[in-house]
């Protein structure tokens, strides 16, 4: 943002306030009564433990280590208690006691993309989640830190929580002085008000259409100016910001919602990022060109508004830099720490290039580039070298000031102190797992594999310590394998493959079948003599020197899902988009067994009976004939996903587990431990993590298993026996 000139000292006093409160939480109150808008569904779920689901399972996620974007942090008034949202993974809350965040999004009909998220001002266990994935909103409230929450749905606004501009925020706030009365933004369908703790919806008449079209993102920001309100009655200045540049995109009300108009002193060339009142009740907001994540373009800064004298400040750290967030000291407003938003500077403490973070202490005339000075612990993850980038949310504690959270697009960083002569980062992601499962297996005597998007995949030898990432990365792993009777060799496909010879410690790239080769699905075969690609441009290749040259196998033809027999290295088995096929000669040759099905399906194989097939053809089909022949398991309505694991003994039947419906029963996950005669639930509707097709029984553990999921990483099963 171009500087205004000179700086613009404020006229009047103004009444001092501190947007972030510093005493005691209240406790909830009762609700009002629905006044207007749609009424909620009435679902409110029952108290959960969330780590152990009804039926005796301990339930978790694998540890990785962060991963997936997370747009907003937040510390709240109540000591150590902040919250987390992310994209595509849920929302989160930090559980002091287990030193880890926990995830409230694991619930049944729970949207893992929260849009916004707001925390009642005086009392931290109250909580609103804006949820959806470019859909009508669903408005979650709880009165318990996320224990549990009641579903609002609305179709009165759009939201989208993995959409343009998902950094922005908050779309959804809290009126500080009566806690009953919520505002909440869409991308389309303007602004909506609830009057009754968010359990009823209604439109704002008075904020028009015209003030939010033309706006990629819709609403950016939602805040309240507390010292034009009392205890119990409602405050009546509040700005919205929209998404949009080069027409006025920060609008304010008088009247507590019912009349808006465009606050013509602030500059709109750019877009604004969020908004936030210092504790001298001056409004300070970051610009940015675009409505961010990865849009281009140069421009922004640092505006400083007094809405009761209308004097306006550019307190940028320097000219024309693109702004994601802005916090202030509640205690002191002239100490502020500053992010940019998609700026991509070289990072001392990260050796990579990210985004650039300011300190000032003097209220904005002087700014300190920490980005040039700053370490960071990687706390045990994978994520050395990797940057803090897409930063465009701050939080800062009340109750330990030089202490800042930074979100990334891989996780939370924290400093505990800011101001420091070289501030200490360290990566604060313990619990907080989002990323999306693309592939997953495990074979006897091998760890866990996973093949996730963006940061390849891990090895993991415990589900509750973090594992090994794929090293060299290529971003995307699609295909993850290991050989069923040496689990040294495994073998992965992205935008390259790898092949290993020693448990995934070393890496070595093969040449490709094809110059177009990507992608797809691969296996190897028992003894590890030979690998298996079938590339995302079709065909199933294979090659008996470690991926230097590739042979074509004959009959078939289409892009498949592959998997070798785990004993026998001679039978290869596939499966196209509407047959099962079969080779018994390594792999040169396939022969069709099964058809008339459509969609490619995952087929399980098991860890250590040879030639015994799982495969989903209309409901479940076990073959032990090396796929010759298939017989139809009766007791089950619909199956999704199948896979086997250990048994309890040699001599006992594999366990069985699959994401279906059996007869009479809920959907949901489940296991069989007697040849698929009876099954039993496994999760339950409050250890819910979705209906993803990749599931993997522990080859080595009897009763453990792995869902890969689309946003909570990789959730995990493991029956307690006592």
């Amino acid at each position: 943002m171009k500087r205004l000139s000179g700086r613009i000292l404020s006229l009047f006093a103004t009444a001092a306030f501190s947007a972030v409160m510093l005493g005691g939480c209240g406790e909830s109150g009762d609700r009002g009564d629905s006044n207007s808008g749609n009424a909620n569904d009435n679902l409110t779920t029952e108290k959960r433990d969330p780590t152990v689901t009804a039926t005796g399972w301990t339930c978790g996620q694998v540890a990785m280590g962060g991963g997936g974007f997370v747009t907003g942090v937040f510390s709240t008034c109540e000591q150590d208690v902040y919250y987390a949202r992310t994209d595509v993974g849920g929302a989160y809350r930090w559980d002091k006691s287990k030193g880890k965040w926990v995830t409230l999004s694991n619930i049944a009909g729970v949207s893992w993309g929260v849009d916004g998220l707001a925390v009642d001002p005086n009392n931290a266990a109250r909580v609103f989640l804006l949820t959806g994935m470019g859909s009508d909103a669903t408005i979650l409230v709880s009165d318990d830190y996320g224990d549990t929450f009641t579903k609002v749905p609305t179709d009165l606004i759009i939201v989208h929580g993995n959409g343009g501009g998902r950094q922005n925020g908050e779309k959804i706030a809290v009126d500080p002085n009566d806690p009953d009365v919520l505002f909440a933004g869409g991308r389309t369908g303007g602004v909506i008000k609830s009057t009754d703790g968010g359990m009823t919806w209604s439109k704002v008449e008075g904020f028009k259409e015209e003030f939010y079209l033309g706006s990629n993102a819709g609403i950016a920001s939602i805040v309240f100016d507390e010292t034009t309100g009392t205890d119990g009655k409602a405050t009546q200045r509040i700005f919205i910001a929209v998404s949009r540049s080069g027409k006025a995109n920060i609008f304010v009300s008088e009247n507590g919602g019912k009349d808006w108009s465009a606050v013509s002193e602030l500059p709109n060339e750019y877009n604004p990022q969020r908004m936030r009142f210092d504790s001298n009740g001056r409004l300070v907001i970051a610009f940015a060109a675009g409505e961010g994540p990865g849009t281009t373009g140069e421009g922004g800064g640092i505006i400083r508004y007094d809405p009761n004298t209308k004097q306006v400040e550019d307190i940028s750290p320097k000219e024309s830099i693109r702004i994601g967030d802005v916090v202030m000291d509640p205690t002191n407003p002239d100490r502020m720490v500053a992010c940019t938003q998609g700026v991509w500077t070289y990072q001392s403490g990260t050796n990579n290039y990210g985004d650039e973070i300011y300190t000032t202490e003097d209220g904005g005339k002087t700014w300190r580039n920490i980005t040039e000075n700053f370490t960071v612990d990687n706390m045990g993850t994978w994520i050395s070298g990797s940057s803090i980038h897409w930063a465009g949310c701050l939080s800062i504690d009340p109750f330990n000031t030089g202490k800042i959270m930074i979100v990334s697009g891989n996780g939370i960083f924290a400093c505990d102190d800011i101001f420091a002569e070289t501030p200490a980062f360290y990566f604060n992601v313990k619990g907080l797992e989002e990323t999306v499962t693309l592939d997953a297996t495990m074979g006897k005597g091998s760890p866990f594999l996973s093949a996730v998007g963006d940061y390849d995949g891990f090895i993991n030898t415990s589900p509750t310590e973090y594992g090994t990432r794929y090293n060299p990365g290529i971003g995307n792993n699609s295909g993850i394998a290991v050989a069923g009777s040496d689990p040294s060799v495994m073998f992965r496909s992205g935008k390259d493959a790898y092949y290993s010879e020693d448990g995934g410690q070393t890496w070595t790239v093969t040449a490709k079948p094809t110059d177009a080769s990507s992608q797809g699905n691969v296996t190897v075969s028992a003894d590890g003599s030979r690998i298996f690609w079938s590339p995302s441009n079709g065909g199933v290749y294979y090659s008996t020197d470690k991926g230097a040259t590739w042979t074509k196998c004959a009959g078939i033809a289409a892009q498949s899902y592959i998997r070798g027999d785990s004993i026998n290295p001679n039978y290869i088995y596939a499966m196209t988009a509407s047959a099962f096929y079969v080779s018994s000669d390594g792999g040169a040759n396939f022969k069709q067994t099964l058809s008339n099905f459509t969609g490619t399906k995952r087929f399980a194989v098991s860890p250590d009976k040879e030639g015994v097939i799982y495969n989903l053809a209309a409901g479940l089909q076990i073959s032990e004939d090396y796929g010759q022949t298939f017989t139809r398991i009766n007791n089950l309505t619909s199956v999704s996903s199948v896979s086997a694991g250990a048994g309890k003994d040699e001599n006992s039947p594999n366990a069985v587990y699959i994401y279906g419906e059996p007869e009479g029963q809920p959907e949901g996950l489940y296991w069989s431990t007697d040849g698929c005669e009876t099954w039993e639930r496994i999760d339950d509707d409050l250890h819910y993590y979705g209906t993803a097709e990749i599931l993997v029984g522990d080859a080595n553990k009897f009763g453990r298993c792995y869902l890969g999921t689309g946003g909570l990483g990789v959730a995990y099963f493991e029956k307690n026996f006592d």
